[in-house]
């Protein structure tokens, strides 16, 4: 039948909390490198109307 030593192995493997913090990292890290990635996206399109600007303004004169 179930013992205790049983029933904890087959519901509650050895290993699962190195599953969760392994998973957790894994969308630990993805959610940072999207972060960083929208954000240098977001500084370089700022950036390339500032020097759109820069050349309108320059051409204009």
């Amino acid at each position: 039948m179930f013992t205790p030593a049983v029933f904890s192995s087959v519901f509650f493997p050895a290993d699962w909390d190195y599953e969760y913090r392994a998973v957790r990292s894994f969308f630990l890290a993805f959610s940072v490198n999207e972060f960083a990635r929208r954000t240098l996206e977001s500084s370089r399109k700022k950036h390339a109307c500032i020097e759109d600007f820069a050349d309108c303004f320059e051409s204009s004169t």
